[in-house]
């Protein structure tokens, strides 16, 4: 059994630039861009979002025991918020495309299926008959 690699998170520092997901889980409405005005031993505080937020430094993550809707987390790459939400876009083009009710699979040919499900690597446990 391979052993696993524990990463030490990158230092927060004052100045950084992070960012925030606006928007709920299915859609996102904007990206919001945070500096980061002061660092403490636990939590780290930006300017944008003030000394009432503060913010974990190892999992960036805002949690509001009270007020749920109000817990947030940020990165510190923007391009993994633009992947996550290219991600379940794509996720719901196919899911829409493959929906039985809806139909639009039949527009394909057996060799798309074949080829979509060759592209994606899933196997095929069972076999028809």
């Amino acid at each position: 059994m391979a052993k696993e690699e524990t990463t030490t998170p990158e230092p927060i520092f004052v100045g950084q630039v992070l960012y925030q997901e606006v928007g709920s889980k299915q859609y996102l409405s904007g990206i919001r861009k945070l500096t980061v005005e002061s660092v403490g031993k636990k939590y780290f505080y930006t300017k944008e979002a003030g000394s009432r937020y503060p913010i974990d430094k190892k999992t960036l993550f805002y949690q509001n025991k009270k007020y749920p809707q109000s817990t947030f987390l940020l990165y510190r790459d923007k391009q993994v918020i633009l992947d996550r939400n290219e991600r379940t876009l794509l996720i719901n083009k196919l899911r829409v495309h493959f929906d039985f009710w809806k139909n639009n699979s039949d527009k394909n040919t057996l060799e798309q299926l074949r080829s979509a499900v060759a592209v994606l690597g899933i196997e095929n446990s069972e076999t028809a008959n």
